[in-house]
């Protein structure tokens, strides 16, 4: 358990330089991946060298056929995959993760959280009863104890500049519960993903931390520094 000066100091560090998600990957960018490494439901580990067939709509991967570095193809369906890890190649990477510098590890002296962001993440998760996809994971490097998944029908709010806005909804998994979360809902459902966490809530109780939903990669980093 931290200190409450550690955590006000995270916060105020946290505040001045973000903390965000990366920036969904594109459709068009999957086949100049550097590398592939698909993990199937038993862990059995099959790399890659790039995709063959394929189906990306929206940060959701279908069923899709890779080449392997020996050049045999391998097909591969959802229902038998658990994790598949991608390496995308230096300007993708760039573009990805230019805002996801984790400053509460690097005040800490711990760049471990580099080694997440040279991969991105699709991940098996149940958004409905006995219904699986193949999510985007969005928070990699601070996705410890909560994980937050891109959803594919997710609507953004206006922005005014270059790029979309923040999207309405996400995917969450905390433990064995997953569930869709909407910006409308946040509130709500604030208590569920962070009331186990004492020191978030009183920073709640005196106001030096709101309940926005923008502010929601913050929260994340907050709960786990916390732990």
């Amino acid at each position: 358990m931290r200190s409450f000066l550690f955590l006000f100091a995270l916060l105020f560090s946290l505040g001045s330089f973000g903390q965000t998600f990366i920036t969904p990957f594109e459709a068009n960018d999957i086949y100049q991946v550097k590398s592939i490494l698909v993990t199937s439901n038993d862990d059995t580990q099959t790399e890659g060298a790039k995709f063959t067939i394929y189906t990306l709509n929206n940060g959701m991967l279908g069923n899709f056929t890779i080449k392997t570095p020996d050049g045999e193809k391998k097909k591969f369906k959802v229902v038998d995959v658990k994790m598949v890890q991608l390496e995308p190649n230096g300007f993708a990477k760039a573009m990805m993760f230019s805002e996801n510098i984790s400053m509460t590890k690097v005040l800490k002296n711990d760049y471990s959280f580099l080694e997440h962001m040279k991969y991105i993440y699709y991940e098996k998760i149940e958004i409905k009863a006995g219904k699986f996809k193949l999510l985007q994971l969005l928070n990699p490097g601070f996705d410890e104890y909560i994980k937050v998944y891109l959803d594919p029908n997710a609507k953004e709010t206006s922005h005014i500049g270059f790029g979309g806005g923040e999207d309405k909804s996400y995917y969450i998994q905390k433990g064995d519960q997953s569930f869709l979360l909407k910006k409308k809902n946040y509130k709500k459902e604030f208590a569920n993903l962070f009331g186990d966490c004492k020191p978030m809530m009183g920073m709640l109780e005196t106001e030096q931390i709101d309940m926005k939903f923008k502010d929601f990669p913050l929260h994340i980093a907050i709960y786990n520094e916390s732990q």
